[in-house]
């Protein structure tokens, strides 16, 4: 099957932000490129790294063009939606454009799920105020759901068993409506499109959108609420099931008691709330001695298919805003006689054990991957959490399973990262004056045009004629000069292009060098800071590169050499001779400074004895 979530290597920036991001760590970073990769077995269909990566790498499976083309047919579509599209078009200016907007496109009719939020609400409503012993996790949520059935077996057995207000609907719609209807399910929940799959071919829904794949649907269809007037929801509709959205509407809905005296439901809402809460309920439920209604997101007004703007009260605020318009005492008498109607349809589900205990490392294996990160003694297990794990001992564990890599410890890279840039500032002399001269050739050539021509001319025969490739590249990794040996490193594909495009001017160096090229780079012209004398392997063997800021974050500059070439290796023993030479040199100096000084103390010795002597002689 398709995976849900799936991260785009040509995007992905390896910044790890989705790793940190993910709250059952089901992104892996393994490989030697250190891509992450998202793990079905553990993945909850949250949509955490959707909403975190800034690169746009990561997408989820989208419908909207199948969905367009069976409207495009004349296909039957029935459309359902979730609550929550008030506070997603806020901008209309009322509800029911939005509706007619849908049928414009040719949606045959249009739901939504408040109505089956009542008619759940009635049945928690009995499921919960007879208590007989055991309390009960709502399972509304799809995310909760999953969570559970993956890391929490043993609450399992607590989920009700009743199936979601999407589940619900559709079951409705398909037994009172003819059933060569296509159904879509408009919602702000990716983890919806989850649930749809794993009901196989006993799911009514046939497409999951997102609010984020309606608009795009819609600017398809070129379609806006000013060319378009009002439509209205089919019935059966509800009234406090608009109240859904909010995370604890469906509470309400069922008028279940959150009084605290009454304990009888708490309501958690957050990915940190939710998991710390079935956490508490799975030691302490006994003690807690209340029902639980726990939603992923803050609330389905939160979910990571929305794309309204605006701040979360205000959309909560619309959705309650909604709900009092459509709860008015005769809506509510409707409701509760027509849920009477509907008490024979099955709202029943079951749940799966889909739990698989991690490999658990020894306690020498947990030391020796601290101790490989910089984490000698205790003090240096600082559990700053950079990493994404709550502490270093978490962080080691995941290592041990393959989940993670080492380099995602930060404080580990930045140290390794530190002294690397120390030792290459120390190197490598010839390389430091010749980009001084470059930094000051820039500088000549701003100060006068003419001599900056002069200047130009200059440096581009010296630049064609250095036997070390060189390419100068701005902050999209193109090439802005090179340099004929450059072109040369790179082969008879580069020198075919180099006669049609001189200089190579414009190409991309992440389709001409190797990958492990392009990370170095970047962070040069991020950091304004040089790497010198790095090797990296190619096809034939590998490469010595330095590379130098010219611009801060703008420009900068490469040296390439090819170990194997001829006038490399002549320039590498010229450079060990004169050692050598200069060796020998220091030595004879210090031999004739000791022979000197031995001749110095000898005749000092026979003048004093000729001097003795004489002394004899005259007595």
């Amino acid at each position: 099957m398709e995976p849900l979530i799936r991260i785009s290597k040509e995007k992905c920036k390896v910044c790890y932000a989705c790793v940190r991001a993910c709250p059952v760590k089901a992104i892996r970073v393994t490989g030697s490129d250190h891509t992450p990769q998202i793990d079905p077995d553990r993945c909850i269909s949250c949509g955490s790294c959707v909403r975190i990566c800034k690169f746009q790498a990561i997408d989820y499976l989208q419908h909207w063009q199948q969905v367009k083309q069976i409207l495009d047919e004349g296909t039957p579509v029935i459309g359902i939606l979730d609550p929550s599209y008030v506070a997603e078009f806020s901008e209309l200016p009322d509800y029911r454009k939005l509706i007619g907007m849908l049928y414009y496109i040719g949606f045959k009719k249009i739901y939504d799920t408040s109505f089956a939020v009542d008619l759940l609400a009635y049945h928690y409503k009995n499921l919960l105020d007879t208590f007989k012993g055991k309390h009960y996790l709502l399972a509304n949520c799809p995310v909760v759901v999953a969570y559970v059935e993956k890391f929490v077996p043993a609450a399992l057995n607590n989920l009700a068993p009743l199936v979601t207000p999407m589940t619900a609907m559709s079951r409705l719609i398909k037994q009172t409506v003819d059933q060569n209807n296509t159904l879509v399910y408009i919602t702000p929940c990716i983890a919806a499109k989850e649930e749809v799959r794993l009901q196989g071919d006993t799911a009514a829904i046939n497409f999951v959108l997102t609010f984020e794949e309606l608009r795009r649907l819609f600017a398809s269809y070129q379609v806006t609420d000013k060319m378009i007037e009002f439509g209205e929801i089919e019935s059966p509709a509800g009234a406090m099931g608009y109240l859904y959205p909010i995370s604890n509407g469906i509470v309400q809905a069922a008028q279940l008691s959150e009084a605290l005296l009454d304990n009888q439901i708490i309501t958690g809402q957050g990915e940190q709330m939710m998991m710390g809460y079935l956490k508490e309920f799975e030691q302490h439920s006994d003690i807690i001695g209340c029902h639980f209604n726990l939603f992923y997101c803050r609330g389905c007004i939160d979910g990571p298919g929305m794309t309204c703007k605006h701040h979360h009260l205000v959309r909560r605020s619309l959705v309650i805003q909604h709900a009092r318009q459509m709860c008015e005492p005769k809506a509510i008498s409707n409701v509760q006689r027509t849920i009477q109607d509907y008490l024979s349809l099955d709202v029943s589900r079951t749940f799966h054990d889909h739990y698989k205990p991690p490999y658990q490392p020894s306690e020498q294996q947990i030391r020796e991957i601290l101790l490989a990160t910089g984490k000698q003694e205790n003090e240096n297990e600082i559990d700053c959490r950079a990493c994404g794990y709550d502490s270093c001992k978490d962080f080691a564990i995941a290592v041990a399973q393959g989940i993670t890599t080492p380099d995602m410890c930060i404080t580990f890279s930045l140290q390794n990262q530190r002294n690397y840039t120390h030792a290459l500032k120390v190197t490598n002399e010839k390389l430091a004056r010749m980009q001084e001269a470059l930094i000051e050739s820039e500088k000549k050539m701003r100060m006068e045009q003419e001599l900056a021509r002069e200047a130009s001319e200059m440096l581009t025969a010296m630049f064609q004629k250095l036997r070390a490739g060189i390419v100068i590249f701005d902050n999209h990794l193109k090439i802005i000069h090179s340099n004929q040996s450059f072109v040369s490193i790179l082969g008879e594909e580069a020198a075919q292009i180099n006669e049609v495009v001189p200089g190579l001017i414009g190409a991309d160096l992440r389709t001409l060098l190797p990958k492990e090229f392009i990370p170095l780079a970047s962070y040069v012209l991020e950091h304004n800071e040089e790497i010198l004398n790095k090797d990296i392997t190619t096809d034939d063997g590998f490469l010595n590169i330095s590379i130098f800021p010219i611009k801060n974050k703008k420009i900068a500059g490469a040296i390439l050499r090819d170990p194997y070439q001829p006038d490399v290796r002549k320039e590498e023993i010229i450079s060990r001779l004169n050692e050598v030479i200069n060796r020998h040199l220091d030595r004879v100096q210090k031999i004739g400074y000791l022979l000197g000084e031995g001749a110095a103390e000898t005749e000092r010795m026979l003048n004093a004895i000729i001097q003795t002597f004489k002394s004899k002689d005259e007595k």
